[in-house]
């Protein structure tokens, strides 16, 4: 199965520190993370994310995004669909990427980016992602 179709779990920037690395898998080329939420271990292969963007490097390939609970560095933006001249500073904006690092920086490599304009996108994804997370759980 390629990490295409893996599913995208929902989290927000701070969970990615807590994110536990399993193995990475050389001929697939990409990284297995675990997720520990209420007693549970989940696999981790897609992160979603959403956040503004504090700020665009110079490289114009990568950016920082801050969801109110931490920020995260974005790499290879431009190689991922979606990309374009809307990612600047303070834009709202959705990453579905995989996670490179955890260490001293959240790295996270984009495969989709979306710009997201709605009234308050930020207070409902807050919700979202707690009403994943507590289906998981329950399931």
């Amino acid at each position: 199965m390629s990490l295409f179709e893996k599913p995208a779990r929902k989290l927000f920037i701070n969970h990615c520190s807590k994110l536990k690395q399993v193995g990475s898998h050389h001929q697939k080329n990409y990284r297995s993370w675990t997720l520990s939420y209420k007693n549970k271990i989940f696999p981790v292969e897609l992160i979603w994310i959403q956040g503004s963007i504090v700020k665009v490097l110079k490289s114009a390939d990568s950016f920082i995004i801050n969801d109110s609970t931490g920020t995260a560095t974005i790499v290879s933006a431009s190689k991922a669909p979606g990309y374009g001249s809307w990612i600047t500073n303070d834009q709202y904006a959705m990453v579905i990427g995989e996670v490179l690092s955890t260490e001293t920086n959240i790295e996270i490599r984009a495969m989709k980016l979306t710009m997201l304009s709605d009234l308050n996108p930020e207070a409902l994804w807050k919700l979202e992602v707690q009403d994943f997370w507590n289906f998981l759980a329950k399931s």
